[in-house]
């Protein structure tokens, strides 16, 4: 064995062309070795615990929260609740409505201002929607009612900004249902969120958006 093994040196040493790299001592290749264990745990770990928060109920999500109704501008007959400022949920008898607006919002998440889908579900009947709170100011509000000049500025720029996506067709994103309350801004007047997609469409056909905020 040994004078196998100064064999082979005396060979690397002849030849040293065989020898391109760094030559580790044994603490050197442990701490590698530790190095490379610790990133596959943390990529396994993160990996596992996104799969399962994606395949966590609403009901998980919204254990030991507290709901409250939101009754203010509210007229599709869905019931629609604040779980305390993290999530929106809503719940329709309408299943193919609100799961459209689910689709639209998933297609339009990182594009457009709209609430990331958390959740959805459908049982006895029903469709069950959880998606992000976003925190912001409808229209509805006094300080714009009272200023129509600053409430057509951020209409005119609403309008602006959803008509400028347009899908493979170079059809514009349509609302279908823009009005007061299903646009919120912060208190600089940016648009923070689009909601209530339950009529999104594609078309070339703006005036259908126009419409809705004349209304």
């Amino acid at each position: 064995l040994f004078s196998n093994l100064t064999a082979s040196v005396n060979i690397l040493e002849e030849y040293p062309l065989f020898i391109n790299f760094a030559v580790f001592n044994f603490a050197d290749c442990c701490i590698v070795i530790g190095v490379i264990l610790i990133f596959i745990s943390l990529l396994f770990f993160s990996s596992e615990k996104k799969v399962k928060e994606n395949n966590m109920t609403i009901n998980e999500y919204i254990k030991d929260k507290k709901k409250t109704l939101i009754t203010d501008f509210h007229v599709s007959g869905d019931e629609v609740y604040n779980i305390e400022d993290i999530y929106i949920l809503k719940v329709s008898t309408n299943i193919n409505r609100l799961k459209h607006e689910k689709d639209f919002n998933d297609l339009l998440t990182d594009k457009l201002p709209v609430c990331k889908s958390i959740a959805y579900e459908e049982k006895d009947n029903k469709a069950y929607y959880l998606k992000e709170y976003i925190s912001g100011n409808n229209l509805c509000h006094q300080r714009y009612l009272n200023n129509p000049y600053r409430l057509i500025k951020i209409l005119a720029k609403t309008v602006n900004l959803i008509h400028s996506f347009k899908n493979e067709n170079n059809e514009s994103f349509i609302h279908g249902d823009l009005c007061l309350p299903n646009i919120l801004v912060d208190d600089n007047d940016e648009i923070v969120a689009i909601i209530d997609l339950a009529h999104a469409t594609f078309s070339n056909d703006l005036w259908l958006d126009y419409a809705w905020i004349i209304w």
